[in-house]
């Protein structure tokens, strides 16, 4: 399978985003959308503890920052 490189971050991906950093650890019904959450984990953002909730990496908490400080959110 041919590497592609990721598409920029929607709206939708910046909010579960938000949504993980403010509220972690986030069960897994708790997310906006499970597939923006898996999207999450994919790009490296969050992950997966072991009770399976969602919870933000050190560079997604940096993306949130960054997405607040531009006015992205």
């Amino acid at each position: 399978m041919e590497y592609t490189e990721p598409q920029p971050a929607s709206r939708a991906l910046l909010d579960e985003l938000g949504n993980v950093c403010l509220n972690y650890p986030l069960p897994p019904g708790h997310t906006i959308s499970h597939a923006t959450a898996n999207e999450l984990v994919r790009r490296g953002w969050a992950e997966r503890n072991r009770d399976s909730h969602f919870i933000p990496t050190r560079e997604g908490i940096r993306r949130y920052e960054r997405a607040e400080r531009m006015g992205d959110l």
